[in-house]
């Protein structure tokens, strides 16, 4: 018991120190963030490598044009000059996605071009990935990652008391815990964070925020139904985003959308 005391007072001591030591831009959420900008910027170019040589990327036309056009607005609206943005357009017209690398590096599948026939629907989305990204929520949920691992190292050292096979049990049953319990709702959390600061961004940006009601409602007819219980799901479901950027949309609207 006494090891258990040791290690649950060490994490204890980190949380205190570390939990608080950062901010998320217009919401004011304390994050937990364990490195610094510069690393996770490294880390974003060199996942963004990969991501290069593994994908199809389309470096000319209509769509890399207009990715590109909807981007720069909506960086302009962050207001960072610091910041190295990059938009990339994914062939692969299946795939209705888009997804964010720390150091801005934003991804586009054509898929997602298809159904986002507007440039204020195409800005929802985009505006959400830049959100991420102005948020670090990548290097927050690596940096909570790496703060759950030593929760469940100590756990498993000191319940296991030297029996790995109990041990070895703790050791699953507190990955499933955590993970449904903490990091799929804090998915699901960072996902709700980056739709409200991305209907900030896009109104900042001159796109109507209304848009993107327009955009999820499109999005739930595509999906056909097909969705895995949101209580294991990393992304809020359809209805439950478009409900909350309903009660979002008249303080944002008056407070950002010039028409």
């Amino acid at each position: 018991m006494r090891r258990l005391f040791i290690h649950m007072a060490v994490i204890l001591i980190m949380a205190s120190i570390l939990v608080g030591c950062a901010k998320s831009p217009y919401t004011g959420r304390s994050q937990l963030m364990v490195m610094s900008e510069e690393q996770e910027q490294a880390l974003g170019l060199e996942a963004s490598q990969e991501v290069k040589k593994r994908e199809d990327i389309i470096s000319t036309g209509p769509g890399v044009d207009r990715i590109t056009d909807v981007g720069l607005r909506i960086a302009a609206a962050v207001g960072n000059p610091e910041m190295t943005w990059e938009f990339l357009l994914v062939k692969n017209d299946e795939t209705v996605n888009a997804f964010a690398l720390p150091g801005g590096k934003i991804f586009v599948y054509t898929g997602l071009l298809n159904l986002a026939s507007t440039n204020p629907e195409l800005a929802t989305v985009m505006a959400h990935e830049v959100a991420h990204v102005l948020a670090r929520h990548g290097a927050e949920r690596l940096s909570t990652q790496m703060f759950i691992s030593l929760g469940g190292q100590a756990g498993a050292v000191a319940l296991g008391m030297g029996n790995s096979a109990v041990a070895s049990v703790f050791s699953q049953v507190y990955g499933t815990g955590v993970n449904v319990g903490v990091m799929l709702p804090f998915s699901r959390n960072m996902e709700s964070e980056a739709d409200y600061i991305g209907l900030i961004l896009m109104a900042k940006a001159g796109y109507d925020p209304e848009s993107a009601l327009t955009f999820w409602r499109k999005m739930a007819k595509n999906k056909g139904g097909k969705s895995v219980p949101a209580w294991l799901s990393t992304h809020p479901t359809n209805a439950a985003r478009i409900e909350k950027i309903q009660k979002a949309l008249p303080e944002i609207k008056k407070k950002y959308w010039k028409p």
